[in-house]
């Protein structure tokens, strides 16, 4: 990834190992364009350009530090730093979606966009790829990018049957969830900057809030009378669900998580990768597909007796976290061996008599023992910080969880998926299980979902 940051070289936009605030400010919207497109012909996925490895990850954009589902440079700067540990600890390379190519959005539409506001999130893109630069530049976080494609040809095109029916009954139900569970109300602020305010269950939003800005006023402020006049006497109105339909606004919420899912699969076909998230949305998405009624029961069970608290380190910095790798190489290697053979415990055990006993057997024999020897390294990694540094590390614990997705691509989808590689939706969440480089090499042929969340405090 040398190549990568010597393009953020070449623009002067690194000064003494910061971004150069100055050069950011003063760059217009072409200027960032071009930085855009660049950026992404430098990552874009080629065949034979990105090395297949057995055990990699892709990152949802919620996990990989990108704008959405939140723009606060403070929540990006702190899912880095979850990532980078996911990275270093449990996985041998985890690919994020280049998030600088989201600025070429701006190429399919006819609005001018707000340059003040394409410059902020540029110099917070930047910020966040600075601090992930020793994690990126030693091959455990790589940005990737792919052409475009297009989920509404995917739908209307190539999905017929019950694969169509099966993804469309999907995309409704969280449409319909985004339209009936979210509260919505528009105001003008003092900056004359249009406000659509968004709150609801945070499973559907990060921090359960959402603010969507534009320079222009909405469709229900320009033609609903009563809301631009109630808007021009600097009143938050509230928003009717058939206004959020008309402006289609659940969809555009919708098509986030979807167009997330297809970085997923395409990741999963293209370089051997699975799908990691951590939001449980991306969870439901799956289960709402997976229609055995056994799988879901199993993956239940595992849930609640398989899920492994790891430890966490908050506070320290992507270069610390690659020390600590180094040193305790061997055991991480160890838990991932581990983890691997519990996937494949699960496995073997048929779903129709898998059981609670079965889980919590396979949990005291195979992971407990690696996990005490986890915890122990970052018992001890978090006293060498104490006292090398004047700075306190909190250590937390995270949960690893997985699942199994079996049965989720009927023929046609298959077929559609390979043609396009746009279906993560469908077979969502193939992802793998944390494992070494030297760890059973079985369990790639299993579809599979893994949540990581950051859990609670423990010391």
């Amino acid at each position: 990834m040398t190549q990568f940051f010597e393009q953020i070289k070449k623009h002067n936009l690194l000064k003494k190992n910061k971004v150069n605030t100055d050069v950011v400010v003063k760059m217009s919207v072409f200027d960032i364009i071009e930085f855009a497109q660049e950026s992404k012909e430098i990552t874009l996925y080629r065949d034979n350009y990105l090395t297949s490895e057995l055990f990699t990850h892709a990152a949802s954009e919620s996990i990989s530090a990108s704008s959405w589902p939140c723009e606060s440079i403070e929540c990006r700067l702190e899912k880095s730093n979850n990532l980078a540990q996911f990275a270093a600890f449990y996985s041998d390379k985890v690919y994020i979606p280049n998030f600088i190519t989201k600025h070429l959005i701006h190429l399919d539409s006819t609005a001018y966009p707000n340059e003040d506001i394409m410059r902020q999130r540029l110099l917070a893109d930047l910020i966040v790829l600075q601090f992930l630069k020793p994690v990126i530049e030693e091959g455990k976080i790589v940005p990737v990018s792919f052409d475009s494609c297009c989920p509404k040809c995917f739908v209307n095109k190539m999905l017929h049957g019950e694969s169509e029916k099966i993804l469309k009954k999907v995309l409704s139900a969280l449409s319909l969830r985004y339209s009936n569970e979210i509260n919505y109300s528009v105001y003008c602020d003092d900056q004359g900057i249009y406000n659509m305010r968004m709150t609801g269950p945070e499973e559907l939003l990060e921090h359960g809030y959402l603010a969507y800005l534009d320079t222009n006023p909405f469709p229900c402020i320009t033609h609903d009378h009563k809301i631009q006049k109630a808007v021009k006497q600097g009143k938050e109105v509230k928003i009717s669900r058939s206004w959020i339909e008309k402006m289609g606004i659940d969809i555009w919420l919708t098509d986030k998580p979807f167009q997330n899912a297809i970085f997923g699969l395409r990741s999963a076909q293209l370089m051997n990768s699975h799908f990691v998230t951590n939001r449980s949305l991306d969870i439901s998405l799956a289960n709402d597909i997976t229609t055995d009624r056994r799988i879901r029961q199993r993956n239940s069970i595992i849930q609640d007796h398989l899920t492994s608290l790891v430890p966490f380190i908050r506070n320290i910095s992507p270069s610390e976290i690659l020390k600590i790798r180094k040193k305790e190489e061997d055991s991480f290697i160890r838990f991932r061996q581990a983890l691997n053979k519990a996937i494949n415990e699960c496995k073997t055990i048929n779903p129709n008599s898998f059981s609670k006993q079965d889980a919590s057997a396979i949990y005291q024999d195979v992971l407990r023992p690696e996990l005490s020897r986890l915890h122990q390294i970052s018992k001890n990694a978090h006293s060498t910080l104490i006292k090398k540094t004047l700075r306190t590390a909190i250590s937390y614990t995270a949960g690893i969880t997985f699942g199994f997705l079996t049965g989720l691509l009927p023929k046609d989808m298959a077929v559609a998926a390979k043609a396009l590689g746009i279906t993560k939706i469908i077979s969502d969440l193939t992802n793998d299980a944390l494992s070494a480089k030297d760890a059973t090499k079985d369990i790639q042929a299993s579809p599979m979902y893994f949540l990581w969340e950051i859990k609670k405090e423990v010391t």
